[in-house]
């Protein structure tokens, strides 16, 4: 096992990130456990949700990463699929 050493800065950083990014994904699950699991969103009530633009999600629609349902003419999200998602989703470095 091969160890490394991190500054104490850019620990707090990453520590300082991590904490925000559990707080973010805790407020988006309340947001959408206010909802009924079943209940239909629109692309403007979904990106709202998940704190994305409505590019991005149409871009997650496009390639399959996210459920949607096309309803008289309209593009529609599940609330429990944008949860499912969220938990699914994995943080990445950039």
């Amino acid at each position: 096992m091969r160890t490394v050493e991190i500054d104490e800065e850019v620990l707090d950083s990453m520590f300082e990130h991590i904490g925000y990014l559990h707080s973010l994904v805790n407020s988006v699950l309340a947001l959408l456990n206010a909802k009924k699991p079943d209940e239909w969103l629109t692309t403007k009530e979904a990106a709202k949700i998940l704190r994305i633009s409505t590019t991005t999600l149409n871009n997650l629609k496009v390639y399959g990463k996210i459920p949607f349902a096309q309803i008289d003419g309209r593009i529609m999200y599940k609330a429990q699929d944008l949860a499912n998602f969220l938990l699914k989703s994995k943080v990445t470095k950039k």
